[in-house]
C-alpha cells in the first residue's frame, strides 16, 4: 500500500489477479514455483480478484517474486510472474548543512534569506524517493524535492528560503523512500544577518601560520564606508591593523598571524574587532600552532 507499487515497507503485499483474456476457473498465488499450489476460484464475472500475500523471510530487503498459476476445466493451464522489492528499513541522512553560497567562508553564517539545504541521504535496501525541509520540525511548511528513479543515495541540494528577521535559524529535514518509510530527522543552525554592514566570518578558525595557513576575515558593507580590523591579544594588546578603503560591498582581508612587526604571534586566543562608521564587530580567532 505505497505510491511507488514497486516498493512495499513490509513482507505482506497486496495482489489483484486479473483476467486478460481466455477462460480461467481456478487460480493459485505462491512464492515458490515447486511447491504444491492450494487453489481457489477465480470470480469471472468480475474479472479480478483482490487478495494478501505474506512472503517469510528474516531479510530486511530483497526483491520478492510472486507466481500465478490459472487453471480451467478445460484442462487449460497458465502462468505468470510479478516481483515487488521489500524494504523494510527507513533510510537515513548522514550529512546534513546549509549552504549560505558565499564566495569563501564558514557555513554558520548567511547575509541573505534564500540559501540551499545539503542532504546526504541513504537507503541500504531500497530508493530515495523525496526530501522535506522546513523550520517547522512538524514539517506544515515545507519544501520538497522529489528525487527520480533508481538513487539510493543521494547528494541533493535543496533551495529555502529563511524565515522572520536576523538570529539563528534552524532548519529540518526528513527523507522518505519509496517504500514509504521516513528517516529521523535531523537539523542544522545558521546565523542570518541582514544588517547592510556584517561580519559574516572568517575562515579557517583556528588556523596554523606555522603551515602557511592565514585567516580569511569576510566583512561586507554598504560600500560607503571604510573598514579597519584591529587583532588583540587576550591582555588587550594591539597586536595587527588592517585598513581597506570604501567603494566596496565585499571584502576579504587576511591575517597572517603576524603583527604589526611583521613577527609570528604565540598561539592562542584573540579577538578581531572590525570597526566601519556605523557598527563595531567582535569575533574570536584562534591560532593554533
Amino acid at each position: 500500500d505505497t505510491t511507488d507499487t514497486r516498493f512495499s515497507p513490509t513482507d505482506q503485499v497486496g495482489v489483484r489477479i486479473q483476467r486478460i483474456a481466455g477462460f480461467v476457473e481456478n487460480v493459485a498465488i505462491t512464492d515458490d514455483p515447486s511447491a504444491p499450489k492450494e487453489f481457489f476460484s477465480f470470480p469471472m464475472e468480475q474479472g479480478y480478484f483482490d487478495t494478501l500475500f505474506v512472503f517469510h523471510s528474516d531479510s530486511l530487503g530483497y526483491t520478492a517474486t510472486l507466481y500465478c498459476v490459472g487453471t480451467n476445466s478445460a484442462g487449460r493451464y497458465d502462468s505468470t510472474w510479478a516481483t515487488i522489492r521489500i524494504d523494510k528499513v527507513p533510510p537515513v541522512i548522514s550529512a546534513l548543512w546549509i549552504e549560505a553560497n558565499l564566495p569563501r567562508g564558514d557555513r554558520s553564517w548567511s547575509h541573505r534569506r534564500d540559501v540551499e539545504i545539503h542532504v546526504s541521504a541513504l537507503d541500504d535496501y531500497g530508493e530515495i524517493a523525496r526530501i522535506d525541509v522546513s523550520e517547522d520540525s512538524a514539517f506544515q511548511e515545507l519544501s520538497v524535492a522529489d528525487i527520480p528513479e533508481g538513487y539510493p543515495s543521494v547528494e541533493q541540494l535543496v533551495s529555502f528560503t529563511l524565515s522572520g528577521g536576523n538570529g539563528l535559524k534552524r532548519v529540518y529535514a526528513r527523507v522518505y523512500d519509496r517504500a514509504e518509510h521516513a528517516s529521523a530527522i535531523l537539523s542544522s543552525t545558521i546565523m542570518l544577518d541582514l544588517d547592510p554592514i556584517t561580519v559574516v566570518t572568517n575562515h579557517p578558525n583556528p588556523f596554523n601560520p606555522n603551515i602557511g595557513q592565514s585567516t580569511i576575515i569576510v566583512v561586507k558593507t554598504n560600500g560607503k564606508t571604510a573598514v579597519e580590523v584591529r587583532i588583540y591579544d587576550v591582555f588587550g594588546n594591539l597586536v595587527r591593523t588592517l585598513s581597506r578603503p570604501p567603494g566596496r560591498t565585499y571584502y576579504e582581508i587576511e591575517w597572517d598571524g603576524r603583527n604589526d612587526y611583521n613577527e609570528m604571534v604565540a598561539s592562542g586566543g584573540y579577538i578581531c574587532v572590525v570597526r566601519t562608521d556605523q557598527r563595531t564587530i567582535k569575533r574570536k580567532i584562534a591560532v593554533l600552532k
